[in-house]
C-alpha cells in the first residue's frame, strides 16, 4: 500500500499511510479536529506512527522577540513510521536548543519553511521563518537526505525561494535532495538510501 505525501500549500501536508490519512499542519483546524502530541513522548497515532511535538522558536509580533511561546504554543513535529523518519518544523527559526533537539532525532525528511526573515519584515510585523539556505543547513546537519521546502507560496512580500534552497544544497549538501512538491501533488515517501555526507 505504501506511503504518500501530499503538499496542500504554505505549510499544510497530507500524509496517507497504509490507508489512513492525517493532516500535518500548523495553523486551520479546530481543537476537536486534531492531535496535540506530547513533547516529553511520541503518541502512537496508528499502531506504527508515532508523533512527538517539538518546540519551535516563532513569535506573533516581530517586536515581542522570537521564542517557543507561552506554554509552548509554537511547536514543529516528529513523525516516524515504519523506519522513516519525518520533521515538520511549523513556523520556526533556528536555536542551538532545536538543533541540539533535533541532531540525536535520526531525521530522513525535513520539511522546513524558507521565506526567511529580515529587519524591513520586522519593522512590519512580518514575522518570518528560516531562510532557504539557513533551512538547508539545518537539514544537512541533522542528518536529513531530503528537504521539502514549505511556506514560501502565501503572502506576498514574504515569499520563499525554492531555486535558491535546491542551488545551494547542491552546492553545499550534494547528497541531499531537495524536492519541490506541486500542489496536491502525491509523493511516494521511501527510506532514503544512506549517503555519505558532511556535517
Amino acid at each position: 500500500m505504501g506511503s504518500w505525501l501530499s503538499w496542500l500549500g504554505q505549510s499544510g501536508f497530507l500524509l496517507e499511510h497504509q490507508g489512513v490519512r492525517m493532516v500535518i499542519a500548523d495553523a486551520g483546524f479546530l481543537a476537536e479536529e486534531f492531535v496535540v502530541p506530547s513533547l516529553t513522548h511520541p503518541v502512537h497515532l496508528t499502531p506504527d506512527v508515532a508523533v512527538q511535538a517539538v518546540s519551535a522558536v516563532h513569535a506573533v509580533h516581530s517586536q515581542d522577540g522570537y521564542g517557543s511561546g507561552e506554554k509552548d504554543q509554537f511547536l514543529g513535529y516528529i513523525l516516524s513510521l515504519e523506519g522513516l523518519t519525518l520533521y515538520h518544523s511549523g513556523d520556526t527559526i533556528l536555536s542551538q536548543a532545536l538543533l541540539d533537539r533535533l541532531m540525536d532525532a535520526h531525521i530522513d525528511i525535513a520539511m522546513l519553511p524558507i521565506n526567511g526573515r529580515d529587519f524591513f519584515r520586522d519593522a512590519l510585523d512580518i514575522v518570518g521563518n528560516l531562510g532557504a539556505c539557513e533551512a538547508v543547513d539545518l537539514a544537512g546537519r541533522i542528518g536529513a537526505s531530503i528537504l521539502i521546502p514549505m511556506h514560501y507560496d502565501a503572502f506576498a512580500g514574504n515569499l520563499g525561494d525554492v531555486g535558491q534552497a535546491a542551488r545551494y544544497a547542491h552546492e553545499r549538501w550534494p547528497y541531499m535532495t531537495v524536492a519541490v512538491l506541486g500542489y496536491g501533488q502525491k509523493w511516494p515517501m521511501e527510506k532514503p538510501i544512506a549517503l555519505p555526507h558532511h556535517r
